[in-house]
């Protein structure tokens, strides 16, 4: 038989707070403050469900009537052994669901998880899931809409002539890509949830809008020259390494090892398909200038007991790789110097157009840079001006043959003539 109660809770009127435990509530009545019970107007039932568990739900009202209803539902439930979902877990408990799943999925993209989990906490941190409504998750958008993190402080330079620049301190507000990502783990942990029998219902979760276009970056030869020449010696031939292949510098460039480069084969190889985001092995074969690149690299490294291809070469870190932050220091530093606005991942596109440039097939051109499919292959080929001009080359080209297969034909005698002659 189930029965359904009130909470009753203690508080200090002269603390202004809860009194949770007995050591607090005699320390504040023998402080003689104001300490009262209040109880709570939401109804509480308890009842046993199919198993024979002590279940306890909220009922959510405040009309005795309507708990005692609920109560009678779950009651009947189960008498008839079904299952009862009690929507209880919060958003804290459903965040671990999320954590663990990426953990045991040995996804490796958990530390930017992390990240966004942080920020879903700040505002949804003690609400139970079946809390969250549609409104609820728009005044989280709009609350990260407007909130702002600080990219660089305000720092002061002493220039080479005597004189100082004051570099003010840079804000930027998220993007929608980012809110989106965010709201995305938001509604993964409602799927776990409802996976584990936690919840019933998802309310729905808005996007913001997202540029249509993906970034457009990439490099000509010139601007990549520039670069180049001014990156540390430690680094230069990782962005060469880059410029050819368009591999991933943080998860597939930087791990490289001696033992995946193939001199004799000619061949760069991935053999673990776990350290590709595609989760595909991978094969780069020898270019004129890729074999240049990794034999400089090999005599760089001589004197330095390493297994990895990219890393340090003198100081307490020699022989150790490279972090892809060290990488980003250094390439910023080179870019400013160079006056050329370029992101690392701009290397993936400008190997990708380099092949289409090149002639090579398109699903050739997929294995060797590490795209699954065409859809985002297609973002990647980038059709610059130069491919529209070589296009309209092509079609003059193409327009001249046309015209000269045309005019051999209409002056060579047709067949019923050379037949009526003979």
């Amino acid at each position: 038989m189930g029965s359904l109660y009130r909470r009753s809770a203690v508080y200090c009127q002269t603390c202004k707070s809860r009194l949770s435990t007995s050591a607090t509530q005699t320390a504040c009545r023998s402080a003689g403050h104001d300490v009262e019970v209040r109880q709570s107007t939401i109804w509480t039932i308890q009842y046993q469900d199919a198993s024979g568990r002590t279940q306890t739900e909220s009922s959510k009202a405040s009309d005795k009537k309507k708990a005692q209803h609920l109560l009678r539902l779950r009651e009947g439930a189960a008498a008839r052994r079904e299952r009862i979902v009690v929507e209880n877990l919060t958003v804290d408990d459903a965040a671990k669901l999320v954590v663990t799943d990426f953990e045991v999925n040995e996804r490796k993209s958990l530390t930017d998880e992390l990240g966004r989990i942080k920020h879903l906490l700040t505002f949804f941190s003690g609400m139970k899931l079946s809390q969250i409504t549609t409104v609820t998750i728009k005044a989280y958008i709009k609350r990260r809409r407007s909130d702002e993190r600080i990219v660089s402080r305000e720092r002061t330079i002493l220039n080479a002539n005597g004189t100082i620049t004051v570099v003010p301190e840079v804000r930027r507000k998220p993007s929608n890509a980012q809110i989106n990502r965010e709201t995305t783990v938001l509604g993964r942990m409602f799927t776990l949830a409802r996976q584990d029998d936690k919840i019933i219902n998802r309310p729905h979760i808005p996007k913001l809008k997202e540029p249509a276009q993906p970034r457009k970056g990439f490099f000509e030869y010139g601007d990549f020259v520039k670069v180049r020449d001014r990156l540390d010696p430690d680094v230069r031939n990782i962005a060469e390494f880059e410029y050819v292949t368009g591999w991933r510098i943080d998860t597939e460039v930087l791990p490289l090892l001696w033992r995946q480069v193939d001199f004799a084969a000619g061949e760069v190889r991935i053999d673990d398909p776990r350290s590709t985001k595609n989760e595909e092995a991978r094969v780069f074969p020898f270019t004129e200038d890729l074999q240049r690149i990794l034999k400089a690299q090999r005599k760089l490294t001589e004197t330095v007991d390493s297994a990895y291809v990219f890393c340090h070469l003198a100081g307490v870190r020699a022989g150790r790789r490279f972090s892809y932050g060290g990488f980003y220091k250094a390439w910023k530093r080179a870019v400013r110097a160079a006056g050329v606005a370029r992101v690392p991942h701009d290397f993936r596109r400008t190997a990708i157009r380099n092949l289409e440039r090149d002639g090579v097939p398109r699903s050739v051109a997929m294995a060797m840079v590490g795209q699954k499919t065409e859809e985002v292959y297609r973002r990647y080929a980038i059709v610059d001006e130069a491919m529209i001009r070589e296009a309209a080359v092509k079609m003059n080209r193409g327009a001249k043959v046309r015209r000269t297969t045309a005019q051999r034909t209409a002056h060579s005698p047709r067949p019923a003539a050379i037949a009526q002659n003979r």
